[in-house]
């Protein structure tokens, strides 16, 4: 994921890493050396919670729009050349999705989170959802303002993306 995203033009990068944490930033020591790609390490000692509070443990660290990726998912870099250079509003926060729903051997429809998409907003989300018409692709386009929104969130004890 972070070659495909160095690739694509992505220069540095921001890993938080839970569970295994210390085997996770050893590897990425070696890996970030060898392919002089720049590697920041955060860590979540809350990772059995929700995926929110990974990227609330990077607020501090990211002042300016950034690329959220989920690191469980594949990608072609195409989609971040196009996506990295997008402006965004300082209260926006866009998800990237695929609307070719159709049967799927890569997807795992029952764990995958669904989407439901009505003129070009996301109305629904969720791995629950029964009607859809798009998946989430785990590639996020953030404003700072993802970090409050999750924070909000968090009060309503859902602190996940």
């Amino acid at each position: 994921m972070i070659l495909t995203a160095n690739k694509a033009g992505l220069t540095d990068f921001y890993v938080v890493t839970g569970y295994n944490g210390e085997k996770v930033r050893r590897f990425l020591d070696i890996f970030s050396q060898r392919r002089n790609i720049k590697i920041t390490h955060i860590t979540n000692e809350e990772w059995e919670k929700e995926n929110g509070i990974s990227v609330l443990k990077a607020k501090n660290m990211l002042k300016d729009n950034f690329i959220l990726l989920m690191s469980d998912h594949v990608f072609d870099e195409s989609i971040l050349v196009k996506l990295k250079d997008r402006k965004i509003a300082d209260d926006e926060v866009i998800l990237v999705v695929d609307y070719n729903i159709k049967a799927n051997e890569l997807v795992d429809v029952d764990d995958a989170t669904k989407v439901v998409v009505k003129n070009n907003k996301i109305v629904d989300i969720g791995k629950n959802i029964k009607e859809y018409n798009a998946w989430d692709t785990g590639i996020f386009l953030c404003s700072p303002a993802i970090f409050s929104a999750i924070e909000e969130s968090s009060g309503n004890d859902d602190v996940s993306l």
